[in-house]
């Protein structure tokens, strides 16, 4: 999801630069956990872009009523400059849920409000 000026054609190929994504990621015999399953998803996120590193330590959140994960990833823009990534995860019957937000760095702190309105009306059945 994103407004038409925040996806940016570069290098033959299509880049959110603000936004967000939202999609299923599915995790692996043995590496269902929370943990186990966004250290997966975090680690295919860092070999499509290596520019990106993790910002400290993931923290617990509560999303929907259910336990999960935020990760916050830097990386560069399409756009220029540094980017901030929110990746939100929660384990589901159907694989690891994941939300991740982005936006270029400098614009993070004033829109973080309304990625957190975002995330405070997931539900999940």
């Amino acid at each position: 999801m994103a407004p038409r000026d925040g996806v940016v054609t570069k290098n033959g190929g299509t880049q959110i630069g603000f936004g967000a994504i939202v999609s299923i990621f599915p995790t692996q015999a043995g590496r269902n956990s929370l943990q186990s399953a966004t250290d997966d998803l975090i680690a295919q996120i860092r070999s499509e872009n290596p520019s990106a590193s993790l910002v400290g330590a993931a923290q617990s959140v509560r999303v929907g009523g259910m336990n999960g994960l935020l990760t916050m990833m830097r990386g560069d823009s399409p756009f220029g400059g540094a980017e901030t990534d929110a990746v939100v995860t929660v384990v589901r019957p159907g694989g690891l849920f994941y939300l991740v937000w982005i936006a270029p760095e400098k614009d993070y702190t004033r829109l973080e409000p309304s990625f957190r309105q975002m995330l405070n009306s997931l539900k999940f059945q």
